[in-house]
């Protein structure tokens, strides 16, 4: 009985060992600095669609299996989203783009997910003026190589914002 009591508590030890510790929950500051991370993130996002470079824009997206996004009701494989955005430069004049109201709500410290509505004025390479809005959700998780969205949904509608 008494070895039997040993090797319950070794195998006990053994698990707690094993096991990760609970992660303290964020302090304000860090809260804070997630915050202004996926803003400026987000902001990027904007920035580099109105710069029209296929290499800026794409580099937001995380490029693993378990990339997933979903425009408009449709999955976009990160292959499709890639050969979308290469077109771009030879299809369009311009695109001016901003966000409104990004909301951050923090899943971790490597993790976050940035939500906001959206507006772009798009001119295309013959001169006609599209305008859209929309909503964007996008889970974004911190990387080797910095932050990178590995999920995310969008929703395009024409017009303007309401």
């Amino acid at each position: 009985m008494l070895i039997r009591n040993a090797l319950v508590g070794v195998g006990a030890a053994t698990m707690l060992l094993a096991c990760d510790p609970v992660e303290a929950p964020m302090t304000e500051n860090e809260l804070v600095a997630l915050n202004d991370t996926i803003v400026v993130l987000m902001n990027g996002y904007a920035d580099a669609l109105m710069s029209l470079d296929p290499d800026a824009i794409i580099a937001f997206y995380a490029n693993e299996p378990t990339f997933r996004i979903y425009l408009d009701g449709q999955r976009v494989t990160r292959a499709e989203l890639v050969a979308q955005v290469a077109g771009m430069p030879s299809a369009l004049r311009s695109l001016d783009a901003a966000w409104e109201d990004i909301e951050v709500t923090p899943l971790g410290r490597d993790a976050a997910l940035g939500a906001a509505r959206f507006e772009r004025i798009v001119v295309d390479i013959a001169g006609d003026t599209l305008r859209d809005w929309g909503t964007a959700t996008w889970v974004w998780v911190r990387r080797d190589e910095g932050w990178k969205v590995i999920h995310g949904h969008g929703v395009h509608y024409p017009g303007t914002l309401p």
